[in-house]
């Protein structure tokens, strides 16, 4: 059965109040609840300026924390810094993006370019007619 709206904003308020207790950036997730399935999407990261890091064991023991809020029965999570390794959630690793260096750029040294007069003149434009 799906929630009433006041039910689906209480079960809201319950899930950010958790994120919030573990000092996570909840401005980096979208939180969507549907029939009793509360989905978490974006990036899974604490808030700035916070120096404790973020692991599996904590992603396990927020999960753990949202299944017990009344109204919901499953919990999903889809993050583009972090992937679940098992069904029950249990086995998160973060996802390392390398960036990739840009190739160098290489300029011509001491190299001699000859130019044309017909390279230094306008185009002319078309008759008119």
């Amino acid at each position: 059965m799906n929630p009433t709206p006041i039910a689906r904003a209480e079960i809201y308020r319950q899930v950010r109040t958790v994120l919030v207790r573990h000092l996570i950036d909840v401005g980096r997730l979208t939180i969507q609840i549907s029939m009793n399935h509360l989905h978490l999407q974006g990036t899974l990261r604490r808030l700035s300026g916070v120096t404790a890091v973020l692991t599996s064991q904590n992603i396990h023991a927020i999960f753990s924390e949202l299944r017990l809020i009344r109204g919901v029965r499953r919990v999903n999570g889809e993050f583009d810094n972090w992937r679940q390794m098992d069904d029950v959630g249990a086995s998160w690793v973060p996802i390392t993006v390398e960036k990739l260096a840009a190739p160098p750029v290489t300029t011509p040294v001491g190299e001699v370019f000859e130019v044309k007069e017909a390279d230094k003149t306008s185009p002319s434009a078309p008759p008119a007619g």
